[in-house]
């Protein structure tokens, strides 16, 4: 029995044994990936030692260990950058000029990992990157970008598996374009308490005349980005989303709660 049936057609067979077997590769040319799933525009290189070249792009790119093991499962490095290879028309919109602070694991998932803000010192000359002031620093920090797929690849090649792109332009790096709403779920709060709450930002946003979209946060959490026109300073952004947080606990303090003391946030949803 395969998935609760008995007989499979031959094109399904063909299908299944095209995603659990490594394609081939030719006399110069191997995928990126590992083989084990399907990607579109699958990308081909060479390798160069314990490096690998790809085909098809303007800039030097070089991508090292593709074969490592890199989550539990089996997948490799190679098919966590081959995914951002296949997302990238979609990803880069949201990515442009953007400074990134990325979230390192050299040794894959299950792997220790760091944040890293700072440009590493052996990033290639092409690799665009953005030097913006720190309060924190005194000195400016050079933030790596990714305004087209090989700075998004060499990124994700430093192990980055997840970015973080600021919230504001680099053009205008004091003023966001997005505000947002985090909404997470202390203990004992449901998956149903978060969608409750969402709700309630919904209907806080349209009456100023708003639009917030929901994206999923981590294992329980939600995030609801709302596009602004980049003309206030964070602080300001930051004021307005405390504001509209208050009148949502005010509205039901048994569901949401904005405690900083995380025993008192239990059984609610922290905004």
């Amino acid at each position: 029995l395969i998935e609760g049936r008995e007989v499979w057609e031959k094109s399904e067979v063909e299908d299944a044994l095209r995603i659990a077997r490594p394609p081939q590769p030719d006399s110069e040319t191997r995928p990126l990936a590992s083989g084990a799933v399907r990607f579109p525009d699958e990308v081909r290189g060479t390798v160069e030692g314990t490096g690998f070249v790809p085909a098809g792009f303007d800039r030097p790119l070089r991508l090292g260990n593709i074969d490592k093991p890199f989550f539990p499962d089996g997948y490799t490095k190679g098919d966590l950058v081959q995914y951002y290879a296949a997302v990238a028309p979609l990803l880069l919109p949201h990515l442009a000029s953007r400074a990134i602070v990325m979230s390192r694991y050299p040794d894959g998932a299950g792997g220790q990992m760091f944040y890293e803000k700072q440009a590493p010192g052996h990033a290639p000359e092409w690799l665009p990157t953005a030097p913006l002031y720190s309060e924190h620093r005194g000195d400016a920090i050079d933030f790596v970008t990714a305004p087209d797929a090989a700075s998004l690849l060499w990124i994700v090649n430093l192990g980055a598996i997840e970015m973080h792109p600021w919230l504001s332009r680099v053009t205008s790096a004091d003023r966001p374009d997005f505000a947002i709403f985090d909404l997470d779920p202390a203990d004992g709060a449901t998956w149903d308490d978060v969608v409750a709450v969402g709700r309630m930002v919904e209907v806080a946003l349209r009456r100023l005349g708003l639009e917030g979209y929901p994206k999923t946060s981590g294992a329980t959490g939600l995030h609801i980005y709302v596009p602004l026109e980049a003309v206030h300073p964070f602080s300001r952004v930051r004021g307005f989303v405390e504001a509209v947080g208050r009148l949502i606990v005010a509205a039901d303090p048994t569901l949401a709660t904005m405690e900083w003391d995380i025993p008192k946030r239990a059984g609610k949803v922290f905004i």
